[in-house]
Parts: structure tokens; C-alpha cells; sequence
């Protein structure tokens, strides 16, 4: 391999490192430097502030004396009514007039089963509201009486005639998003509506992928402010908390594939504590999480307390149809020039095949196939200038041999000075040639600009649930590892299993670099092996990544093989490159080219390289008057 792969490899592994610095998910500064919001619990859950005051106080007098106008509220029928669609499963009850259950109904668990988001066990919410006698009462723990309509259930807990609070739950035909308003009437003087609700709400994120760690390190709790969208830092197995002090569009409780989203279209979430824990040992939950949210008592009274719950999948485009702003974001498509590239470019084109095509393992084939057709024109361009390089340097090889022989420049280390008069020596051949050695870099340039793809794969890949549960050859889910081999032990940054996507990724990256190597000049010592080394590192990295991923980077190099084999063949004529540098150079050494103006960089470099040079005849100069003294 010579000076421009072995360039190339380099750059594009500074790149990737760069990457993962700049653009991986880095820890959101907190409001609070990091400390426990006031009402933090995780893990465990808030208690229900009605039903303890009831355990405690049975009596009837006691239960007038702490609840007072709203004693009678705070015994009743406990009924259950469900709301539902094509797409979803809404379970509601009179107690607490609050969401009990939430079904996916298109969607299973990777061992089968419905996916639930939202049940008795897992969820909590409660609603304290202080009253202008300094009661709490949590609007959350009374009864309510309901009136059930096709699609359409209000709860109203009637506390005197003409005075009541009441919550509307309204699902459309079809989709994910649910329609919740709460107001009350006639309860001014009862209600401190100058002061404010905290709705808390906390859930115990289930699991509902094969890969449990790959799910965790991607649930976290996003939300969205006029300063834009931002999230709890993740991954992040620790309490991870954020006070946030301006109005909240939304809130996301969100694991891989799917999401539970407060939304508030009249932006009256006014602040917002946030908090996400891992458990250490309850395999079944992906994450705890909490959000304590302040709403204005004021915009129950005057019905501007109207929300959205969003339960489902994080599916881009139909996040992108509901219209909130930023809610598309729950798809993690990487930070900053790589989201926008995913979004515009990779995401667009993927929907186009998926059109015409229902099997993922073909549309990812097809999809290399756009892509490097896409890049073609750079793949030629990089091919050409590392086929005149290396015949450059083939041709320059014996001058610049004999004139390291002829100023004693052979050994294996030279000083500063010895390797500037090389270097010089290789720039005045390069000039006969009408090049540069800079013109290496010309070939790493459009390897450079086809990152964008690279990253934006890597990034779109284990976020699309189009992949989750397809399977294609021996692989049951694209969205996650494909293994087949379990081992009995757990290799270190490896894992416990093999996947043959991987390992097959891996194999034909290797092969891409020994064709890329081959007729080139070959670097000596352990610098030979280094475009080899990165191929099987990456094999580590991806081994739990997603089958699709592997899949995709494999067809890639099977492609890339195919281009260059197929530009060798008919588009570089390497006998006539050849010719045309020693044409080239027999006409400057013969004086016959027409003068052409240098260009400002060459002008800079031969500058740069005049001031060395005196800077080492002076030194020199200076060395050899010290010698005599």
C-alpha cells in the first residue's frame, strides 16, 4: 500500500473517531448541576396521595374534614372503558378518570406478544392540586362518573351542581395520537389558579426487543422548548436528571421502537423535572422513568388545558405526519450535517424503494446499489489519482533512489534536516511531472466526501423499526444481531454470540483493501498491515450491531469490488498515464512546455520551502563557526 492509501485509511479512521467524539449523544447540562429534581423517587413510584389519606381515614367525618368539597368524590365504582382503532388499544378507568392500559395492535415483542406500553403495574400518574382552604387533593385518585361514546370517553367528578371537573379522551379512526383535555367549571374560588399542577407521570419502560442492551442504550427521555429539541444524556445507566425552566412542547418517555409523548399544543407546560434510571436487575424494563410537569391550575378553569398523548411507534414518518414540531427527533438520526443528510437524502430514498419493494434484505441490496451509483463519479476519480500516483512514484522511484545514495540519505532514520532536503528533492521531481506529492491527497478527498453515506448508514440502520422482526436469509430481524452460534463464555468487547453478517462484512472488507493494494507500492514493516487491521476491529464493533448494518456494509464492498475491477478494466489505461508523464517530463527537461503560471499554493509551498532551506544553511553555517572555535 503507498503514501495515498495508507493516507486514505488514516483519515477515514480519524474521521470515525472524530465521529463518535463530536456527534455520539454527550450528557445534556442540567439546570441543577446534575442534582435529584425536588420530587424525584426513582425507582421507586410516586404514592398515591388520595388512596393513603383513604386507608388512614375510614371514617366519614374525617374524610369531610380532609377532603372537603370533594368528600363525596372519594369513594366510588371503579369501572374500566376502552377506546380503540386499527392502530391501538386505549384502556381508561372512572378511578382517577386516567390511561390504565395502551396496546399496540400491529406490533408484537420479540417472544410474540402484544406490545404493551402503558398497565397497572408499570405506569403511574397523579395530579395534586392545592385548593384555596390548603387542601391537596389528587385529581388523579377520585372517582368520576363516565359517559362512553364510539370514540370518545368524558370523566366528570361533580363536586355540587354547577361545579365540576371533567377529562375528555377522544382517538381519531385511526393512528397513535390521543385527544386529552381537562378543565373544570365554577371551581374558581376552590382552585389556587394562580399557582400551579405538577402532573407527574412515571413509567417503567418495557422491554420488548431481543437485544436488551442495544434497547437500554437507546431509551431516554426527549423533549422539546422554544430552544429546540433535547434529551436526557444516554446512553447513561446512572440517575440522569434535568430541571428544564421554560415551556415544554412535548415529552417523550422513549425506549428503541417506540414511545410514549406528552404533547402541548398551547405550550402550557411551564417547567419540567425529568429523571431516567437503568434498573440493575429487572430484565423486563428498559428504563425507569419520570417526568414531573407544571401546568397552571388557571388554564383548567378557562379550558386551556388541552393535550395529545402520542402511544407508538418511532416510526418517522408518522411522527412527521402529526405536525408537532420536533417529534420526528425520537428517531435518533445522529447530530447535526449527519441528521440532516439521513433525513433528506437517505430516508426519502429508502420510502421510494420500499414502493415497489416489501423484502428489506432486496431494498437494502437496491439501496447500495443507488448509493454507490450515486458516488460513482468520486469512486472513478479517487481510482484515476491513486493510478497516477503510484505510477508516479513508480517512475520517480530511481531518481529520488540515487539521490538519497549520492548525499548519504539511505539510513532507516534521518534527522530534521536530512528528511527536508528528501522531501525538496521529491517536490523538484514532482514539479518536473507537472504535480505535487499533495496530489495524494486528491484521491482521499472523494473518499472523504462519501463519510456522509457511511455515517448516516450507521446511524439510520439501528433506528428504522422498518427493519424490526424482518427477516432475510438466516437472519430472524434486521434491527438486531443475527447469530448463529452461541457461546458458551463471553469474549471481552466481543460478546457471546457470532454473527456470520459480521464476520462476512469483515472478510470482504479485507478483500476491498488487498484489491486496493494490489500493483501498488507496498509499505514496509508493520505499516504494511495496517489497512487490514481496522476491517477486524470493526468486526467487534458491529458484532451486536444490527444484522441489516452488516448486511448492507457487506453488499457495499462487494459493489465497491466490482467498480474498481470494472474501472481498471475499461476506463484507466495505465500504459498511456505512463506515457504521458515521461512525455511530460522529457518536454520540461527539453524546455519546450509552455510556461504556465504557478498557482498561489505552489507559490506558498516553494516559499515554505526556500525559508527551510536558508533556515538550514544558517544553522549549518552557524554549527561550522562553532566547530572552528
Amino acid at each position: 500500500m503507498d503514501k495515498n492509501g495508507l493516507t486514505g485509511i488514516l483519515l477515514m479512521f480519524l474521521l470515525l473517531m472524530l465521529y463518535f467524539q463530536l456527534f455520539s449523544p454527550t450528557p445534556t447540562p442540567t439546570e441543577n448541576n446534575g442534582k435529584k429534581p425536588q420530587q424525584q423517587v426513582l425507582p421507586q413510584k410516586k404514592e398515591d396521595i388520595t388512596k393513603n389519606q383513604q386507608q388512614k381515614f375510614t371514617d366519614s367525618a374525617k374524610i369531610v374534614k380532609l377532603f372537603g368539597d370533594f368528600a363525596p368524590l372519594i369513594q366510588g365504582k371503579d369501572e374500566k372503558f376502552v377506546l380503540e382503532n386499527k392502530d391501538v388499544k386505549i384502556t381508561l378507568q372512572s378511578k382517577g378518570g386516567k390511561i390504565v392500559g395502551a396496546e399496540l395492535k400491529n406490533y408484537k415483542t420479540h417472544d410474540k406478544k402484544p406490545v404493551i406500553l402503558i398497565d397497572e403495574k408499570n405506569n403511574t400518574f397523579s395530579l395534586p392540586i392545592k385548593t384555596t382552604d390548603n387542601r391537596t387533593i389528587d385529581l388523579y385518585g377520585i372517582y368520576y362518573q363516565a359517559k362512553a361514546e364510539k370514540n370518545k370517553v368524558v370523566f366528570k367528578a361533580e363536586i355540587s351542581e354547577g361545579k365540576y371537573v371533567e377529562q375528555v379522551y377522544e382517538l381519531s379512526e385511526k393512528g397513535f395520537l390521543l385527544n386529552y383535555q381537562i378543565k373544570s367549571k365554577g371551581l374558581e374560588e376552590v382552585f389556587k389558579t394562580k399557582e400551579k399542577a405538577e402532573l407527574y407521570w412515571a413509567n417503567e419502560i418495557p422491554n420488548t426487543e431481543v437485544d436488551l442492551v442495544q434497547t437500554r442504550y437507546y431509551s431516554t427521555i426527549n423533549y422539546h422548548t422554544k430552544s429546540g429539541y433535547n434529551f436526557l444524556s444516554w446512553p447513561n445507566d446512572a440517575l440522569t436528571t434535568a430541571e428544564v425552566k421554560e415551556n415544554v412542547d412535548w415529552v417523550s418517555l422513549k425506549q428503541k421502537f417506540f414511545s410514549l409523548i406528552l404533547i402541548a399544543p398551547n405550550k402550557n407546560i411551564n417547567s419540567a423535572s425529568l429523571a431516567h434510571l437503568t434498573p440493575e436487575k429487572n430484565n423486563a424494563v428498559s428504563k425507569y422513568t419520570e417526568a414531573n410537569l407544571q401546568i397552571p391550575i388557571a388554564d383548567f378553569t378557562t379550558e386551556k388545558a388541552k393535550f395529545q398523548f402520542y402511544i407508538g411507534p418511532n416510526d418517522y414518518r408518522i411522527l412527521s405526519a402529526t405536525k408537532v414540531k420536533g417529534l420526528e427527533y425520537n428517531v435518533y438520526l445522529g447530530w447535526s450535517f449527519i441528521s440532516y443528510f439521513t433525513e433528506y437524502l437517505i430516508i426519502p430514498l429508502f420510502m421510494l424503494l420500499e414502493m415497489f419493494f416489501s423484502n428489506y434484505g432486496l431494498i437494502i441490496i437496491l439501496l447500495v446499489v443507488v448509493v454507490k451509483t450515486i458516488l460513482l463519479p468520486l469512486t472513478y476519480k479517487s481510482y484515476l489519482s491513486m493510478a497516477k500516483m503510484k505510477i508516479m512514484n513508480d517512475i520517480l522511484k530511481p531518481e529520488l533512489e540515487a539521490f538519497k545514495v549520492k548525499n548519504n540519505l539511505t539510513d532507516k532514520t534521518l534527522t530534521m534536516e536530512q528528511q527536508q532536503k528528501v522531501q525538496q528533492e521529491q517536490l523538484r521531481l514532482y514539479q518536473e511531472m507537472g504535480s505535487s506529492p499533495f496530489a495524494a491527497l486528491s484521491g482521499c478527498f472523494p473518499l472523504l466526501l462519501q463519510m456522509p453515506f457511511l455515517f448516516a448508514m450507521f446511524m439510520f440502520f439501528p433506528n428504522a423499526i422498518e427493519f424490526r422482526q424482518q427477516a432475510f436469509l438466516w437472519a430472524n430481524d434486521l434491527s438486531s444481531y443475527d447469530s448463529v452460534l452461541t457461546l458458551p463464555f463471553t469474549i471481552p468487547a466481543y460478546g457471546s454470540h457470532v454473527s456470520l453478517f459480521t464476520i462476512l462484512m469483515t472478510i470482504s472488507t479485507l478483500a476491498v483493501t488487498y484489491f486496493t493494494s494490489q500493483g501498488q507500492q507496498q509499505m514496509q514493516g508493520p505499516m504494511k498491515y495496517m489497512g487490514y487491521i481496522f476491517p477486524v476491529v470493526f468486526m467487534f464493533v458491529l458484532n451486536t450491531y444490527p444484522a441489516g448494518l452488516s448486511f448492507y456494509y457487506l453488499v457495499q464492498n462487494v459493489v465497491s469490488i466490482g467498480q474498481q475491477q470494472f474501472i481498471k478494466a475499461y476506463f484507466v489505461d495505465e500504459a498511456k498515464i505512463r506515457q504521458k508523464f515521461q512525455d511530460y517530463k522529457a518536454a520540461n527537461k527539453a524546455g519546450t512546455l509552455p510556461k504556465k503560471k504557478k498557482s498561489r499554493f505552489m507559490e506558498l509551498m516553494e516559499d515554505a520551502q526556500k525559508k527551510a532551506k536558508e533556515q538550514q544553511d544558517a544553522k549549518a553555517k552557524a554549527q561550522t563557526k562553532t566547530n572552528k572555535k
